[in-house]
């Protein structure tokens, strides 16, 4: 290489990290106990998703491993997961019942009552309208409403 003081320090710090998975059995260095190496493999996985790490290198951090899958925290802040995730907390917090009333959460409520109008308008993806179903949310039109308690 043309820049053997870096591959030094690069062989120094692979060197850490195997000793770090020796003493502690994983690659899941905590920053704050160990910012160093952390921030290193951190560079790592900036540097593999640039094209910027060489293959070998690569495979050897594979191979005690560093994953170099992407994470994508979006995943559950989209906001329909979001509202899915509400309802399921829903559900668990009223014996199983997942008919969110207006006067107890409104935008929720609301949020349920438009996936069953997507569902009836043939809007709503089978993806989604089978984690609602696996849920318990009925989609036929109820011919009650419940009011607010007294």
């Amino acid at each position: 290489s043309r820049f053997p003081a870096y591959d030094q320090k690069w062989e120094l710090n692979f060197n850490d990290l195997v000793r770090y998975k020796k003493y502690h059995g994983n690659v899941n260095v905590v920053p704050s106990k160990n910012p160093i190496l952390s921030k290193w493999i951190e560079n790592q996985k900036t540097f593999h998703k640039r094209d910027k790490l060489s293959e070998e290198r690569a495979e050897r951090l594979k191979e005690i491993g560093i994953s170099f899958e992407q994470i994508t925290p979006t995943k559950v802040s989209k906001p329909w997961d979001k509202h899915f995730q509400d309802l399921v907390n829903y559900k668990s917090s009223h014996d199983g019942d997942v008919n969110v009333q207006m006067w107890e959460n409104q935008s929720l409520a609301k949020w349920l009552e438009n996936q069953r109008g997507f569902y009836r308008r043939k809007a709503l993806t089978e993806e989604r309208s089978e984690r609602l179903k696996n849920i318990g949310v009925c989609f036929e039109r109820k011919k009650t409403r419940r009011t607010a308690p007294s």
